[in-house]
């Protein structure tokens, strides 16, 4: 899942890999109400996610989610809170 929303592979999930993302899936949201949200997951204050902050954005089980509806569960999450 974290490779899904780590565009450029480079390990870290940006404002701008979450907004490519939901583009995909017909949605759009600013990159200022993307960040907004990120930052409540970015401990080091960064901009982006890197693999920690997004297990600790995972931290919640959602075992019985199959693997894209883990993922649709995630972006939602980082937009709606």
């Amino acid at each position: 899942m974290f490779d899904d929303l780590d565009i450029e592979s480079d390990g870290r999930i940006s404002a701008e890999d979450i907004q490519e993302r939901l583009r995909q899936v017909g949605s759009f949201k600013t990159i200022k109400q993307i960040k907004k949200n990120l930052r409540r997951y970015d401990s080091d204050g960064n901009g982006t996610l890197d693999f920690c902050e997004f297990l600790t954005l995972m931290s919640v089980s959602y075992t019985h989610l199959r693997a894209h509806e883990t993922l649709r569960y995630l972006v939602c999450r980082l937009l709606l809170e």
